[in-house]
């Protein structure tokens, strides 16, 4: 069995047989060659096969984009967090400024919460 999530059903995990997926899938034949169902095609029109040589492929080459350029509409308070990653960016001294203080604060907070867990083992020894 395997197990995958899948929140769209609404509950944690699915299970799934392995075996019979493995099954399923042998009893398809999926590596055997695709044939096109043409018989649908009125008046026996052949169907068209493009030969290597009548074929040119170009080497690709990528676009390049402006960093600010998307080729996507963009979701709506994206580019506002963004913008506002880019400040807090912009400020590294602010931002380690305000670690430190949290870090000062998580500190004072640790320190009360042992003088108290102190104080009740104090009373009941």
């Amino acid at each position: 069995m395997s197990a995958y999530l899948d929140k769209s059903q609404g509950v944690t995990f699915v299970y799934s047989n392995i075996h019979e997926l493995y099954r399923k899938a042998k009893d398809a034949k999926l590596d055997s060659p695709f044939v096109a169902d043409r018989s649908h095609i009125v008046g026996g029109e052949q169907p068209r096969v493009l030969k290597a040589k009548d074929v040119k492929v170009e080497e690709f080459k990528p676009a390049e984009l402006k960093s600010e350029e998307r080729p996507f509409p963009v979701p709506m308070g994206v580019r506002e967090a963004e913008e506002k990653a880019k400040r807090l960016n912009m400020r590294p001294v602010a931002t380690l400024q305000k670690n430190l203080n949290d870090l000062t604060d998580a500190h004072e907070k640790l320190r009360f919460l042992l003088q108290e867990l102190e104080s009740l083992t104090k009373k009941k020894g």
